[in-house]
């Protein structure tokens, strides 16, 4: 399968940092002959790329694209108000059916090893869709928020994440969903660190790969 029908560049991208990552998406959806094109509301040309992945290996160094420099409090503000606020635009309703306090609870139980049922299969948040009144679709950015601990030989232990949004636009709409993104999976991590400092003082927990 790897020889004979390879993942392309359109279908995926592994960079260190989302500041490094950027360019390289953009030029991509601007390049690529693979990419199919498909017409907007105003029946403008778009292009694509779908189901495209993005994994970061550092994704907590250099969260900001050059570009957007001057606006790294519009993307935090972003950030507060969609999903690490309470009363968020998206964190409401994970808040509302206690998705975030089971995942973390969940987390945390697995790498204290506190329990002898160790699936990572439940630590899974999915953002709920309601259709409107006329009954057609209308989904939040955000689709679902995964997470899977990773051990090391030197006794930290890593959380992935990995977060599925529906098509955002590259050029702002990417930076702001990744950037909100990084913000959530660092905000989980640390709520788990805080459990287990409350628990023995000790928290060799970081944020590990980031997937989007």
């Amino acid at each position: 399968m790897a020889t004979t029908t390879p993942l392309s560049q359109s279908e995926g991208a592994v960079c260190t940092t989302a500041a490094l990552a950027y360019p390289i998406i953009i030029d991509t959806l601007r390049k690529s002959r693979e990419i199919r094109s498909s017409k907007d509301d105003a029946e403008q040309e778009q292009r694509e790329l779908i189901a495209f992945k993005l994994k970061l290996t550092n994704p907590l160094a250099n969260t900001v694209p050059a570009y957007l420099k001057k606006q790294t409090s519009e993307l935090e503000d972003y950030a507060q108000r969609v999903l690490l606020d309470p009363n968020g635009i998206i964190r409401t309703s994970l808040e509302e059916s206690n998705q975030v306090s089971a995942f973390i609870n969940h987390l945390f139980s697995y790498v204290s090893h506190k329990t002898k049922t160790r699936s990572t299969r439940r630590a899974c948040m999915v953002v709920p869709h309601i259709p409107t009144d006329e009954n057609t679709p209308k989904p939040w950015g955000l689709i679902s928020v995964w997470a899977t601990p990773r051990y090391t030989e030197n006794g930290t232990t890593y959380i992935d994440f990995v977060f599925v949004w529906r098509t955002v636009e590259a050029f702002i709409g990417l930076p702001y969903s990744l950037y909100g993104s990084i913000r959530l999976a660092e905000d989980l991590v640390n709520q788990i660190r805080e459990k287990f400092k409350a628990l023995d003082g000790k928290a060799n927990i970081g944020l590990g790969e980031l997937n989007y």
